[in-house]
């Protein structure tokens, strides 16, 4: 009703309602990311795999301001599961650490890495499976990379 006497369709509302969350997405990232990842990235290589609509994924991540730790060929959006595309990180015998707020994806990535140590984030997915293993606040992450 409102729109209708703004003169605005519910498309081009939704256009506005994107962009400014696209403008304003910093403001979801927890304070301690872009810390946790400055200290990560001091002399290793940081992968982000992102699961989604590829599109999406992108947008968002092209507005992070934690995009600048990343190269782009590093930057890898996925519609399925990561588990099917970790051969196309050219991984060989390099240490991995695995940060996921995912438990179940964690995990099974961990599980299909040589070399790896996994770190479940707390989120709302961090318990999406039973596991032993510890889940970490950011700032208990960012404390272990000091």
């Amino acid at each position: 009703k409102h729109l209708l006497i703004l003169g605005k369709n519910k498309d081009e509302q939704a256009k506005e309602a994107v962009i400014f969350f696209l403008k304003t997405i910093d403001c979801y990232l927890l304070p301690q990311a872009d810390e946790l990842l400055k200290k990560i990235k001091f002399g290793n290589r940081l992968t982000m795999m992102s699961r989604g609509d590829k599109q999406w994924q992108r947008a968002k991540f092209d507005h992070l301001k934690i995009n600048k730790y990343f190269k782009a060929e590093d930057i890898i959006y996925v519609s399925d599961d990561k588990i099917k595309h970790l051969d196309s990180l050219g991984l060989s015998d390099e240490k991995i650490i695995i940060v996921n707020d995912n438990a179940r994806e964690g995990l099974a990535m961990w599980e299909n890495l040589k070399n790896s140590q996994l770190y479940i984030m707390d989120g709302p997915y961090s318990r999406n499976i039973e596991h032993q293993e510890k889940i970490y606040t950011l700032k208990e992450l960012s404390q272990l990379f000091i």
